[in-house]
Protein backbone atom coordinates (compact mmCIF):
# COMPACT_ATOMS: atom_id res chain seq x y z
CA UNK A 1 0.00 0.00 0.00
CA UNK A 2 1.44 3.33 -1.07
CA UNK A 3 1.49 6.01 1.61
CA UNK A 4 0.05 9.34 0.44
CA UNK A 5 2.24 12.36 0.90
CA UNK A 6 0.69 14.89 3.27
CA UNK A 7 0.64 18.27 1.59
CA UNK A 8 -1.84 21.08 1.10
CA UNK A 9 -3.06 19.75 -2.24
CA UNK A 10 -3.90 16.33 -0.77
CA UNK A 11 -5.63 17.92 2.21
CA UNK A 12 -7.73 20.10 -0.10
CA UNK A 13 -8.64 17.21 -2.39
CA UNK A 14 -9.49 14.92 0.53
CA UNK A 15 -11.37 17.17 2.95
CA UNK A 16 -12.63 20.24 1.07
CA UNK A 17 -15.36 18.34 -0.85
CA UNK A 18 -16.81 17.18 2.48
CA UNK A 19 -16.79 20.70 3.91
CA UNK A 20 -18.28 22.19 0.75
CA UNK A 21 -21.01 19.56 0.70
CA UNK A 22 -21.94 20.46 4.28
CA UNK A 23 -21.96 24.18 3.46
CA UNK A 24 -24.20 23.58 0.44
CA UNK A 25 -26.65 21.50 2.48
CA UNK A 26 -26.72 24.12 5.24
CA UNK A 27 -27.29 26.88 2.69
CA UNK A 28 -30.16 24.94 1.10
CA UNK A 29 -31.74 24.37 4.52
CA UNK A 30 -31.58 28.11 5.26
CA UNK A 31 -33.14 28.88 1.87
CA UNK A 32 -36.11 26.75 2.90
CA UNK A 33 -36.51 28.99 5.95
CA UNK A 34 -36.45 32.06 3.67
CA UNK A 35 -33.26 33.22 5.39
CA UNK A 36 -31.28 35.63 3.22
CA UNK A 37 -28.08 34.59 5.02
CA UNK A 38 -28.27 31.44 2.88
CA UNK A 39 -27.04 33.43 -0.11
CA UNK A 40 -24.07 34.84 1.82
CA UNK A 41 -23.15 31.34 2.98
CA UNK A 42 -23.47 30.18 -0.63
CA UNK A 43 -21.10 32.92 -1.78
CA UNK A 44 -18.55 31.95 0.86
CA UNK A 45 -18.91 28.33 -0.22
CA UNK A 46 -18.29 29.31 -3.82
CA UNK A 47 -14.82 30.50 -2.84
CA UNK A 48 -14.11 26.96 -1.71
CA UNK A 49 -15.54 25.52 -4.93
CA UNK A 50 -13.23 27.79 -6.95
CA UNK A 51 -10.25 26.57 -4.91
CA UNK A 52 -11.28 22.95 -5.41
CA UNK A 53 -11.82 23.50 -9.14
CA UNK A 54 -8.33 24.89 -9.66
CA UNK A 55 -6.49 22.52 -7.32
CA UNK A 56 -8.19 19.46 -8.82
CA UNK A 57 -7.85 20.70 -12.39
CA UNK A 58 -11.55 20.09 -13.03
CA UNK A 59 -11.96 23.24 -15.11
CA UNK A 60 -15.30 22.04 -16.45
CA UNK A 61 -16.75 23.18 -13.11
CA UNK A 62 -15.87 26.81 -13.84
CA UNK A 63 -19.11 27.64 -15.70
CA UNK A 64 -21.09 26.26 -12.76
CA UNK A 65 -18.90 28.14 -10.23
CA UNK A 66 -19.30 31.41 -12.10
CA UNK A 67 -23.02 30.92 -12.72
CA UNK A 68 -23.81 30.06 -9.11
CA UNK A 69 -21.74 32.98 -7.82
CA UNK A 70 -23.74 35.36 -10.01
CA UNK A 71 -27.06 33.77 -9.01
CA UNK A 72 -26.25 33.78 -5.29
CA UNK A 73 -25.26 37.46 -5.42
CA UNK A 74 -28.36 38.32 -7.46
CA UNK A 75 -30.65 36.40 -5.10
CA UNK A 76 -29.12 38.00 -2.02
CA UNK A 77 -29.67 41.47 -3.47
CA UNK A 78 -33.21 40.61 -4.58
CA UNK A 79 -34.14 39.24 -1.16
CA UNK A 80 -32.54 42.25 0.54
CA UNK A 81 -34.53 44.66 -1.66
CA UNK A 82 -37.75 42.72 -1.08
CA UNK A 83 -37.15 42.76 2.67
CA UNK A 84 -36.52 46.51 2.58
CA UNK A 85 -39.73 47.06 0.59
CA UNK A 86 -41.74 44.93 3.04
CA UNK A 87 -40.34 46.89 5.99
CA UNK A 88 -41.21 50.20 4.32
CA UNK A 89 -44.77 49.00 3.65
CA UNK A 90 -45.14 47.92 7.31
CA UNK A 91 -44.05 51.36 8.51
CA UNK A 92 -46.76 52.96 6.32
CA UNK A 93 -49.50 50.93 8.03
Amino acid sequence: MKKREVNLENIILTYLPWLLSAITLWMTYLQGDMNKAAWVIGLVGQLGWFVLTFVSGLYGLLPLNIGLTILYARNYLAWKDKEKLCNENKSLD
